[in-house]
């Protein structure tokens, strides 16, 4: 996922978690926000809850990587998903799936 790809700024965070479309599963909730004048753009959030430093950036890795595989470029959301404690690197389907039904969700 390129850079220019992903949500950085706490701001635009808080703008898309308060918007309150959001899908909710055991290891993450993701929020999404309708942009019509870009391309998807992705934030993930893993709290200290989740483990340490290499953990928590093994997660994202992971997330990051699922997101790349199942988003479309084209796809006119800003998204974010935070991973909670529940999660660990081993459960990468279920957190696969919960991103997929997500997507589903996204244009009703």
């Amino acid at each position: 996922m390129k850079k220019a790809n992903r949500v950085r700024k706490h701001e635009e965070f808080s703008e898309i978690i308060h918007q309150h479309n959001c899908c909710r599963g055991k290891l993450t909730s993701i929020y999404w926000l309708a942009k019509p004048e870009h391309s998807v753009r992705i934030g993930i959030s893993v709290g200290k809850k989740n483990g340490g430093a290499v953990t928590r950036v093994r997660i994202k890795r992971q997330v990051r990587a699922i997101c790349d595989e199942l988003f479309a470029t084209s796809d006119p959301y800003d998204v974010i998903i935070v991973v909670k404690p529940a999660y660990t690197p081993e459960l990468r389907e279920q957190i696969r799936e919960e991103i997929r039904e997500a997507i589903a969700k996204f244009g009703e």
